[in-house]
């Protein structure tokens, strides 16, 4: 076991290290970046709704570029929300934003 103790002691330091530049990666910019898709909030509800796994594989990961009506938007210090009409009562898209200035011109029903 001792002889084992220096490897894992490493093992340990390189996964830890591992996980704190994954925790502490930044974001990517998408100030001014080309949308991957153009897509209707009901046509990406859609999507998951049939087949989840396809639509993630498709979505995860992309700049995504929608268009619909704000339902309702939430603002709060450390950023905003902001939930699009998905033609559907009980679901909507929700866009994140870092900051509560991004919302700040928006008003329910708007476009």
């Amino acid at each position: 076991m001792n002889k084992f103790l220096p490897y894992i002691i490493i093992l340990a330091l390189l996964g830890g290290g591992y996980a704190y530049m994954q925790y502490n990666k930044g974001h990517k910019e998408t100030a001014g970046a080309k949308a991957d898709f153009v897509i209707a909030p009901k046509d990406l509800l859609e999507a998951f709704d049939t087949d989840e796994t396809s639509a993630n594989q498709k979505y995860l990961d992309k700049i995504i570029e929608i268009e619909g009506i704000v339902k309702a938007f939430d603002s709060t210090d450390s950023g905003s929300s902001l939930s699009l009409e998905a033609g559907s009562e009980m679901s909507a898209i929700i866009c994140e934003f870092e900051s509560a200035e991004a919302v700040k011109n928006i008003s329910v029903g708007q476009k």
